[in-house]
């Protein structure tokens, strides 16, 4: 049981750094529903498209790398505990993880929006 909650504590994190690394290099080149970081402003246009994704991707690999540290940690005393403390401690590290995603979305859209305007139309660099 406690081999089976240490590789579920890693699942996310790995899931993180795959898919970052899969978006950061092989951006959807159609706006699409179905594969990609999709929300109403991501898909404003191919620009907003393709900038939500890469962003998104490396954020992921960097989020998942540091969350898989920090899993791996909390994976040590897994084998200290008793499995209900374990189990206390896994159920923690996943709402964690899980808010860590939720934010990500915040971080992406809030690039987004300083990047783009409501259109999608790039915003220009005031010199």
């Amino acid at each position: 049981m406690k081999t089976f909650l240490g590789i579920c504590n890693l699942l996310i994190p790995i899931v993180m750094i795959v898919v970052g690394v899969i978006s950061s290099r092989e951006i959807p080149e159609n706006i699409n529903t179905f594969i990609g970081y999709r929300t109403k402003r991501s898909m404003k246009n191919i620009d907003t498209w393709k900038f939500a994704n890469k962003y998104c991707g490396e954020l992921w690999k960097k989020l998942g790398i540091e969350i898989f540290a920090i899993s791996i940690i909390c994976n040590v005393p897994g084998f200290i505990f008793e499995i209900e403390v374990y189990s206390i401690i896994s159920l923690v590290l996943i709402v964690i993880q899980i808010a860590v995603i939720i934010f990500s979305i915040y971080l992406v859209e809030r690039e987004l929006k300083n990047k783009f305007d409501e259109n999608g139309c790039c915003r220009e660099k005031k010199k």
